[in-house]
């Protein structure tokens, strides 16, 4: 595996728990583009067969409904992350409109995002890292399944961004460090045979790194084990609040759970202490 050492960071003066520095193959920079967009359109398709949007719609639609802003900038959005489903089932008094957003943009399947979601759903073309979002990209700030790729230092520039920006933040990640989540990567290989000659666009090359040599079946195994073993538990999230910095906003984290599921998701909401007093003046009014 590439491994290299850990490390004991220090987040707001607080040591995080040791971290090994694993790396997942499909966001390293020499990774093929094309065979980057087939891992992360097959991983999107398993995660909405998990149909985790539905435990995250009521708590995004509070969060959002605090926010002055309709606007949503989501950050790593990968293959469009779960937009495309939430948008069917947040509950909310005016319609948003949804940025997509990505280190390595996935455009063609950004245009099909596009295309389905109508007006509310547009993308950037430009790469977009979420530690230094550009001042045109305004407006709340969304991450699905992405924190966890991000070491501490990072994942910290990833909040003060958005701090300093003023910009309300909504993170969920399903990936968990639990000996469950690690044994259901091997569900994503499985995945992989069964679903890639329905996502995206499939191709020759996808089909011999595939099914007869099954390069792709080993990327999503091993960067879903990966994925678990990086993912930050609520403790750790909560130690990123602690630097004075982030002390004006409010911040919620906690881990969400159907009954009989066996998937949960860990969230981290924060946005800035004025979008709470606003929120009870318009509930009063």
């Amino acid at each position: 595996m590439l491994v290299q050492g850990g490390s004991r960071e220090r987040c707001g003066g607080r040591s995080l728990m040791f971290r090994p520095r694993l790396f997942e193959l499909h966001e390293q920079s020499w990774f093929p583009q094309y065979l980057r967009d087939a891992v992360t359109d097959i991983l999107q398709s398993i995660l909405n067969c998990s149909r985790y949007h539905e435990l995250i719609a009521p708590l995004l639609t509070t969060a959002l409904k605090r926010a002055p802003t309709r606007r949503i900038i989501d950050l790593c959005s990968g293959s469009g992350g779960p937009w495309f489903h939430l948008l069917r089932i947040l509950d909310l008094d005016q319609q948003v409109s949804i940025s997509l957003t990505d280190k390595f943009p996935h455009r063609s399947q950004f245009d099909r995002l596009e295309l389905a979601g109508g007006h509310e759903i547009e993308f950037c073309r430009d790469s977009v890292d979420a530690q230094r979002v550009p001042h045109s990209l305004e407006g709340f700030r969304t991450l699905f399944n992405a924190f966890h790729h991000f070491e501490p230092e990072n994942a910290r520039r990833v909040l003060l961004d958005a701090v300093n920006h003023g910009q309300g933040v909504a993170i969920f990640e399903v990936p968990r460090r639990s000996a469950i989540t690690v044994l259901t990567a091997f569900v994503m290989a499985v995945g992989t045979l069964l679903l890639l000659p329905f996502v995206g666009r499939f191709s020759l090359w996808l089909f011999l790194l595939t099914y007869i040599f099954p390069v792709v079946p080993f990327v999503m195994w091993f960067d879903g084990v990966v994925s678990c073993l990086r993912a930050y538990t609520q403790s750790e999230l909560d130690e990123f609040t602690s630097g004075s910095a982030l002390q004006s906003y409010d911040w919620k984290i906690g881990t969400l759970k159907r009954r009989f599921w066996p998937v949960s998701v860990t969230y981290m909401i924060g946005y800035p202490k004025q979008f709470s007093a606003s929120a009870v003046e318009r509930a009063a009014a």
